[in-house]
């Protein structure tokens, strides 16, 4: 009853409290910088002891889809409102920490060290860094992207049974008014297929970033209507699945597109209970095959003429574009940078350039052959079309972070194969687990051709299929923590 009361007194007086500090601060900015800074500490305070982490992740998660790039101070960029809400869910787990020391799980713990390499690549090779002002900040988000989205979201849904279930369905329904939005902006220039890269703007300011989202998430509804044992949820799962498949569509990238055929293979690899040894087996073959025969491929692909950007083109004249290594400028300025990752690899193997440098370094290691006129010769005046950075995640990291960052990802996708596969046949949860690999193999083949896990947006759900996948292989859940089959 006591604590009640005092609940009851704090609402009142907290929101007196900060009118009249922000009235006796107005006139000094730097005082009132600082009042902001506190009232975000308090308000963080606050809703640990409130208990409402859970209901904030929500609101958060809602907004992933509708944060927006402004300027701040000048030429830095700011991503509104998830960058402040992200940090603000940091200084609350923080609080957690402090309230209750280790309050983590241990099965989370012990997850967490396999992400480790990668995070310790990003604090390593800061010191190594040429720009380390930019690696600091680049770091720091990825590093938050990870406490948060991963070390946070996996503490409070073995708190809260079926929050990742309801923070992936309040994703969706942020994603799907902002695919209404895009089709409104679509119709608006009368179904022009030449601005399809720009409808999706400012909330996903690259068609490509919006195909991916995409795509992960029908491969989370699709597995999930696959998997569930009620008929009805089933079904609405499956039209969920095919509303984002047509999404993926609608976004014209055709690495996302590629990406759902690749996770489908997966699917059928997982449904059908295939051992890991002979995927492995598989993998050699099909690698070594496509060494022996590169000559025969690569004559094969200088016949392809079809253009990625061609207005006319159909479905599959567009995926077969992905072989046109000859005219279209697309597909040779991506090669470019992949071979300008490579030489920076070479240049600098033990720490990379520093992580976030990418994008200012290439330049100099570009192959005059492969340059056209979407070609970046300074990086504050990008030609139309030409955004992003190394068009490769597995690349981008060598080149920022040279070996620490390659091998991050090697015991990162070591240890979600394992898992994947080896609970594929006698796992109580093997459904969650088969949800799970299904949906994060779509980036892990289409992170061959982009990077996003730079974006609030994509970073949520990379992670949170992590920690789906984390959750649900744990003998915590076999106990049925989390299982609702």
């Amino acid at each position: 009853m006591e604590r009640t009361s005092l609940k009851l007194l704090v609402l009142w007086i907290l929101p007196i409290l900060v009118a009249c500090s922000f009235l006796v601060m107005s006139n000094y900015p730097m005082m009132l910088f600082a009042g902001l800074i506190a009232v975000l500490v308090l308000a963080a305070w606050f809703i640990v002891w409130f208990e409402r982490q859970a209901q904030f992740m929500m609101l958060f998660v809602f907004l992933l889809p509708f944060s927006v790039e402004i300027p701040i101070m000048g030429d830095h960029m700011m991503l509104f409102p998830s960058e402040p809400i992200l940090i603000f869910a940091a200084l609350m787990f923080g609080f957690e920490l402090l309230r209750k020391p280790l309050p983590i799980p241990g099965f989370i713990m012990r997850e967490a060290l396999f992400i480790l390499p990668m995070a310790a690549a990003f604090i390593l090779t800061i010191p190594f860094s040429t720009m380390w002002v930019v690696s600091l900040k680049f770091s720091a988000v990825n590093l938050l992207y990870m406490v948060v989205f991963f070390g946070y979201v996996g503490v409070l849904s073995t708190r809260n049974p079926g929050l990742l279930r309801r923070l992936l369905m309040i994703y969706s329904t942020g994603f799907f008014l902002v695919a209404i939005w895009s089709v409104y902006q679509y119709a608006q220039y009368e179904w022009n297929p030449i601005v399809v890269r720009g409808i999706f703007s400012p909330f996903y300011k690259d068609h490509t970033i919006f195909g991916a989202t995409a795509a992960l998430l029908a491969m989370v509804w699709l597995a999930g209507g696959i998997a569930v044992q009620s008929i009805r949820p089933g079904i609405i799962a499956l039209v969920f699945a095919l509303v984002c498949m047509s999404l993926v569509l609608l976004s014209g990238s055709r690495a996302a597109f590629v990406s759902l055929f690749f996770s489908l293979v997966v699917m059928l690899l997982l449904w059908f209970r295939i051992k890991i040894r002979y995927v492995l087996a598989g993998g050699a073959m099909l690698l070594l095959l496509l060494v022996f025969n590169q000559d025969h491929i690569v004559m094969r692909m200088k016949q392809i003429q079809t253009l990625s950007y061609d207005a006319h083109a159909d479905l599959m004249d567009r995926t077969q574009s992905i072989g046109n290594i000859t005219t279209d400028a697309s597909n040779i300025e991506r090669m470019n940078r992949w071979v300008a990752a490579g030489r920076m690899f070479l240049e600098k193997p033990l720490t990379g350039f520093g992580p976030g440098t990418y994008q200012f370094e290439y330049i100099a290691f570009q192959t005059p052959e492969l340059k056209n006129h979407l070609t970046v010769t300074n990086p504050y005046d990008i030609p139309a079309n030409s955004g992003g950075t190394a068009h490769s995640e597995y690349l981008l990291a060598m080149s920022e972070m040279g070996v620490l960052g390659l091998l991050g990802w090697i015991v990162l996708l070591g240890r979600w194969i394992f898992i994947a596969f080896r609970h594929n046949s006698k796992f109580p949860l093997r459904w969650q687990v088969f949800i799970g690999f299904s949906a994060l193999s779509t980036y892990l083949f289409h992170a061959l051709f982009n990077n996003f896990l730079n974006t609030d947006k994509f970073a949520f759900l990379f992670w949170g299929m992590a920690v789906w996948l984390m959750i649900h292989q744990s003998k915590d859940n076999e106990r049925g923590l989390l299982s609702d089959r």
